[in-house]
C-alpha cells in the first residue's frame, strides 16, 4: 500500500458524513502542502512494529502494538545539538513506557555512527501537531467548520486510537520523553519520515534559553497537547516557556516571521492568559503564565 492509499485508507475511519470525493482531493492536497513545505529536516527515521519495518501509517492501520522502535538516523546537519534532542534510538512499549539511547558530549556525524548512547529507562508521551479533518463540499458551502477534535497528551497506544475514534489525519506528531532528571523531544514528519530540526537550533542564543523543573514540563506539554490555537502561536508558547522572557523581535527573529503575524499570535495567547507582558522593561518582553498554566493542566 502506498502512502496516498494509506492516507485514504486512514480518512475512512471518520464518519461516512463527513467524507467525500471532496475531503479526499483535500486531504491528498493539504499532505502534499506539508509534505513539500520548508523546512530543515534534522535526521531520517526508521520504524519498527513489533518487528517488522513499517511507518506511522502502518501503525494507525493496524491500531495496536507490543513495541514500537524508532532509530533515528545520522544526522542531516552538523552543530545543532542544544535545542534538539540526541536521541538515538527509542523503544516505546504499550502503555506508555519504554527505553532511549541517548548520545551525551560533544555529538558529531562520528559520534553518531560509533557510539549507541547510554540506555535510560523512559515515559514516553505524545500529541499531533499537524493533521487533516474532513470537510465535504456541502459543509464548506454551507460554511460549516467541524469541532476541533480533543486532543490531549497521549500514550503513543491511545494517539493511535484517537485517530480512529477522532477521523483524522495526521502529518506530524511531537514524541515527548522523560527522563528522571529531564525530558527530550522528537518533531517527528510522518509523510517524510523526518526529524524535524527545532527551529531555535542556529538562531535563539543559548542565553536565552531555560530549563525547566520535569514536573513543569508535565504541565505545559498536557496544556499545549490540548489547547486549540494556532500552529505558529504553539511555536511561540514552546520558545517562551523555555526561556528567561522574549521581545517581540527576539521572536521574529527566531521565528523568521513577520512582525504583525508575530504581534497577532501572540496576542492570541495573551487573550488565552497564557502569557503576560511586562511592559516596564524596555523594550517590553513577554513571559509564560505559569499560575495559568498549571490551573490548565
Amino acid at each position: 500500500m502506498n502512502l496516498r492509499e494509506k492516507l485514504l485508507r486512514i480518512l475512512e475511519f471518520a464518519p461516512e458524513e463527513m467524507v467525500d470525493t471532496y475531503a479526499q482531493n483535500t486531504l491528498i492536497s493539504e499532505a502534499e502542502r506539508y509534505r513539500t513545505r520548508k523546512y530543515r529536516p534534522l535526521s531520517n527515521y526508521e520504524i519498527k512494529i513489533d518487528g517488522e519495518n513499517g511507518d506511522f501509517y502502518d501503525l494507525i492501520l493496524k491500531n495496536d502494538f507490543k513495541i514500537v522502535d524508532i532509530l533515528v538516523k545520522e544526522p542531516l546537519l552538523e552543530g545543532v545539538w542544544f535545542y534538539n534532542s540526541p536521541i538515538k534510538k527509542l523503544r516505546i512499549l504499550k502503555g506508555g513506557f519504554g527505553f532511549a539511547n541517548i548520545l551525551i558530549g560533544k555529538i558529531d556525524k562520528y559520534k553518531w555512527r560509533s557510539d549507541e548512547g547510554v540506555k535510560n529507562k523512559v515515559m514516553v508521551r505524545a500529541y499531533i501537531t499537524k493533521y487533516y479533518q474532513p470537510q465535504t463540499i456541502k459543509m464548506k458551502s454551507d460554511m460549516m467548520k467541524p469541532d476541533p477534535p480533543p486532543l490531549s497528551l497521549r500514550s503513543l497506544d491511545n494517539l493511535i486510537k484517537d485517530v480512529s475514534n477522532f477521523g483524522i489525519v495526521p502529518f506530524e506528531i511531537k514524541l515527548l520523553i522523560y527522563t528522571k532528571a529531564q525530558r527530550f523531544s522528537l518533531l517527528l514528519d510522518l509523510l517524510n519520515s523526518t526529524v524535524v530540526c527545532d527551529p531555535r537550533e542556529g538562531v535563539m542564543n543559548p542565553r536565552l534559553y531555560k530549563s525547566r523543573d520535569p514536573m513543569e514540563y508535565v504541565a505545559f506539554d498536557n496544556v499545549i497537547a490540548k489547547i486549540h490555537i494556532p500552529y505558529i502561536a504553539k511555536f511561540i508558547f514552546e520558545i517562551l516557556f523555555e526561556s528567561e522572557g522574549l521581545t517581540l523581535n527576539d521572536i521574529i527573529q527566531i521565528l523568521n516571521l513577520p512582525a504583525t503575524v508575530a504581534e497577532n499570535n501572540i496576542n492570541v495567547l495573551i487573550n488565552k492568559g497564557l502569557v503576560e507582558v511586562n511592559e516596564e522593561e524596555k523594550p517590553p518582553k513577554y513571559y509564560v503564565n505559569i499560575n495559568k498554566l498549571k490551573e490548565l493542566s
